[in-house]
């Protein structure tokens, strides 16, 4: 009769409960709260019983708010989800302003090139109409100064 005694002793409460949801970690849950009575034989039975029903209350109020949590938990877990794919889609987002951006520096710099090949030609070209321009003007002063000098020539010789 030593279990018969054991249980004359403690009183174990037992609840359970579903959760209906469909992910991990949720569904039967169980709770035994055991409660030591040794010195209850001085309790009457309404103390006793207004003991289990605190016991059974917070119980209650314990998986009430565990719900909750979780309810919450799924919430954030749905949230994360949809930032996770936000996130993706900010990146995918980068990802093709960078490589429109890696065109662009590439169009830029042949537009560059072809701007930096166009100046040399032009300022070679002026260079070499700086070049024609100087000799046009030596052979012009040379020109002048045989023209000159073929006129005094000419001014000296006695007409007749």
């Amino acid at each position: 009769m030593h279990i018969g005694r054991q249980w004359e002793q403690r009183v174990i409460v037992s609840w359970q409960s579903w959760h209906a949801s469909e992910k991990p970690g949720y569904g039967w849950s169980r709770c035994v709260i055991c409660l030591d009575l040794k010195g209850a034989s001085q309790m009457n039975e309404e103390d006793r019983q207004r003991q289990m029903d605190f016991i059974v209350a917070q119980q209650a109020a314990f998986s009430s708010e565990m719900i909750e949590l979780k309810s919450r938990v799924d919430k954030t877990s749905e949230n994360l989800d949809r930032m996770a794919a936000s996130l993706e889609r900010l990146a995918g987002v980068v990802e093709q302003q960078a490589r429109t951006a890696e065109i662009q520096r590439r169009e830029m710099r042949e537009v560059i090139e072809i701007n930096r090949r166009e100046m040399r030609d032009a300022i070679e070209n002026l260079i070499i109409g700086n070049e024609v321009t100087r000799d046009l003007a030596n052979k012009a002063g040379q020109s002048a100064i045989d023209v000159s000098q073929r006129l005094a020539g000419h001014e000296r010789k006695p007409h007749n």
